[in-house]
């Protein structure tokens, strides 16, 4: 049940990771090759979205749309592309304004094209850092709200909910309480 529970929860780590990394990617390049006032709008927006306190919004959305995987994803990285949308605007701003991009501008490349081919893979490195701080942040919050009853129940198993039926039996059988959270 270990191992069927971590499929589940390294599962959505990593769907959610993605779909942070490829939503933050695009908003951040958007951003920042448009600049001016694209720019400051879709910045505003990234405010907006952050000032809500993530753990509540989630919440929200699990009790309103209900305890499925889809809905678990989509409450998690609701507002997480905000940060990684940050990063790649940060790093993209310091490269438009690089020889090479400005030369793949002079000879008539898209803007579509200078975005992926010559500025997103310069931020690899913050891409990289990103994914390896937010799968076990992903795993760490599914385990967490599905031991409080907010996350995955019953049909599905994942490690926040064996964690939950190992402190129910912790009285009698405190080593079923072991494994899941170790």
């Amino acid at each position: 049940r270990v191992w069927f529970g971590g499929r589940v929860s390294i599962a959505i780590g990593l769907v959610a990771t993605a779909i942070q990394v490829i939503v933050g990617c695009i908003y951040g390049g958007i951003m920042a090759f448009c600049g001016g006032w694209i720019d400051e709008l879709m910045m505003r927006i990234i405010e907006v979205l952050t000032s809500i306190p993530g753990l509540l919004l989630t919440m929200l959305i699990i009790v309103v749309f209900g305890n499925s995987i889809p809905t678990l994803v989509i409450a998690l990285t609701i507002t997480a592309w905000c940060g990684t949308a940050r990063m790649v605007r940060g790093q993209l701003m310091q490269l438009r304004e690089s020889e090479y991009v400005l030369a793949a501008g002079a000879l008539g490349a898209s803007p579509a094209r200078i975005i992926i081919k010559h500025l997103l893979p310069n931020t690899i490195g913050v891409l990289i850092l990103t994914i390896a701080t937010s799968i076990p942040g992903y795993i760490f919050d599914e385990a967490g709200l599905s031991f409080l009853g907010l996350g995955l129940q019953a049909p599905n198993t994942s490690w926040g909910v064996l964690i939950s039926y190992g402190q129910n039996a912790m009285a009698f059988y405190p080593y079923q309480l072991f494994f899941p959270a170790f």
